[in-house]
């Protein structure tokens, strides 16, 4: 990320736990809006300030959230409230429904914007949403964003900031073998490469209990089945 929209995050968080309002207004929460295409860093930052300021992070979807308005209504209430008393950090992904410019022509959805935006209007916590794919967001609300950070694709410097926080995360001596120099210059996005994590320490595991590879996937996916 650059330097200076990390900064930026990091300042208005930190004043924001503290208690020090540096934007005004009538929530006085602290709302971020993270755009670019997918795996490029929008859910790490809000998952690294969670860390950062260690509290928990109460990350939903949009798919949780419903496109009834009655369903969205009762269910963001419950979230902003339950983070609430957590003193959480929201991260609702792919926004992009409650983010585009409303249309006279689409009134459902126009109904589901104004129910989303007057609940975030008095939230009082740090909360991110991202995005994919909005062009036009609505005008009513720019008005409720306290920053927008627009995120571009990873350069090769990006990437290796990226593989090196998923590899920070690994309990192991050996990390320090892994050839992050040749590995940045491969076209990852961020999310490929906290899949690439994932496997790698699921290939550890397996080689270090002895376990045969298909063996685990086999019954993995027998687990599965007897649960549905």
């Amino acid at each position: 990320m650059d330097p200076i929209k990390k900064d930026l995050i990091f300042s208005l968080v930190t004043s924001k736990h503290k208690g020090v309002d540096l934007i005004s207004g009538k929530g006085g929460g602290c709302v971020f809006l993270l755009h670019g295409p997918p795996g490029v860093g929008k859910t790490l930052t809000a998952e690294a300030i969670s860390e950062y300021l260690h509290l928990p992070l109460y990350a939903v979807s949009v798919g949780e959230l419903g496109i009834s308005v009655v369903k969205l209504e009762r269910k963001l209430s419950e979230i902003l409230e339950v983070a609430s008393v957590w003193n959480a950090v929201i991260l609702i992904d792919e926004a992009d429904i409650f983010l585009e410019r409303r249309s006279e022509h689409d009134i459902q959805r126009n109904t589901l914007v104004s129910v989303f935006l007057r609940l975030l209007e008095y939230h009082q916590g740090i909360l991110f949403l991202t995005t994919n794919r909005v062009k036009c967001f609505d005008a009513a609300f720019q008005s409720r964003i306290s920053v927008a950070l627009k995120y571009n694709d990873l350069n090769t410097d990006a990437r290796e900031k990226v593989w090196r926080t998923f590899l920070d995360r690994i309990e192991g001596k050996n990390k320090s073998q892994v050839d992050i120099e040749n590995l940045k210059k491969r076209p990852l996005n961020g999310r490929e490469i906290k899949t690439a994590v994932r496997l790698a320490k699921v290939d550890l595991y397996l080689r270090m209990h002895c376990v045969d590879p298909k063996l685990y996937i086999n019954r993995l996916f027998k687990f599965n089945l007897n649960r549905h």
